[in-house]
């Protein structure tokens, strides 16, 4: 029985998925084994590794395919099936690496065959990770760092103006950065415009940009731009580039996107909005890492604040 996808699936995470770099040709079978290992991989919760997990299924389906002349997820992911190719590609894998390969063909096993794959591990016991804060960068750091725009090299001002302005104008992310093009700036109107920001799952937020200097940069990019990247060269290196050459201009001061994030986070917290905006805005569950040790305020202020809604 041929296995389809359920329908209310994610499309945006399953073209997200597909577009990733797979080494595995142009020919139509290689085609559609991207299209089904995305399509299946959409179904399992989102994971930092998504695209390297697409990788690997899309290249079971493919051998599969090669062998039997056509794509068959349902056939591919037996049990049986997925033990032999693995087995094949331990020859030349570390024993790590095919622990994580059999967790990857597992967990897309779970969605095409959920009777015949025993469902994941419980991870009782285990001590969840601590994330490290990172302190919010001051108003003196930020109003520091465009300073020093303003007295380097052409090109490297430019650069910097786009990291400051996307992360101090909307929160966004290094890899969010990274991966900005001139047509996710929107344009809406009378000078006023919104920023389309894509996290690592794939997952869209869009943002305004309130301040009108950085707003009126990013459309002047945008319109450069089209749909190139703001930032070129290595996707890697794009962000910390920036850091490097203004270290070679003979500055000491960091562009610290994550402290620059919680400074934004932190503003927007300040402003009258609820607490679902705050986090449609911020995309973030984890607030006490921005916030670090709670802060002490006095009992009337809480009253203040809890007297104004209306709520009670």
């Amino acid at each position: 029985m041929c296995w389809e996808p359920p329908i209310g699936v994610d499309h945006r995470r399953v073209a997200m998925l597909r577009g990733g770099r797979l080494q595995l040709g142009e020919g139509p079978l290689a085609v559609e084994a991207i299209e089904v290992a995305a399509s299946v991989w959409a179904c399992v919760p989102a994971r930092p590794s998504d695209r390297q997990s697409v990788a690997l299924l899309a290249h079971c389906l493919f051998d599969d395919a090669a062998v039997h002349g056509h794509v068959d997820v349902s056939r591919a992911l037996m049990p049986d099936n997925t033990a032999r190719w693995l087995g094949q590609r331990a020859e030349y894998e570390t024993i790590g690496s095919v622990r994580r390969d059999r967790s990857i063909l597992r967990a897309a096993g779970r969605v095409v065959h959920p009777r015949q794959y025993a469902p994941p591990r419980s991870r009782h016991g285990q001590i969840p990770v601590q994330m490290r804060s990172v302190a919010a960068a001051t108003d003196k750091e930020v109003r520091r760092l465009y300073a020093i725009a303003r007295l380097v090299s052409e090109g490297l001002a430019r650069r910097m103006y786009i990291v400051l302005d996307l992360v101090t104008g909307a929160g966004a992310r290094p890899g969010e950065i990274r991966d900005f093009h001139g047509t996710d700036v929107i344009d809406c109107g009378r000078g006023r415009i919104a920023v389309r920001l894509v996290n690592q799952f794939g997952a869209v937020r869009v943002v305004p940009i309130v301040c009108e200097t950085k707003a009126q940069r990013l459309l002047q990019l945008s319109l450069q731009h089209g749909s190139a990247p703001l930032l070129t060269g290595s996707m890697r290196n794009r962000v910390n580039r920036v850091q490097e050459d203004i270290a070679r201009a003979g500055f000491t001061e960091q562009v610290n996107v994550k402290a620059l994030r919680s400074w934004w986070i932190l503003k927007v917290a300040d402003a009258p909005i609820s607490l679902t905006m705050l986090h449609s805005l911020c995309d973030t569950k984890d607030f006490r890492r921005v916030l670090g040790a709670p802060l002490a305020y006095s009992t009337g202020d809480l009253r203040a604040a809890l007297g104004s809604a209306k709520w009670q």
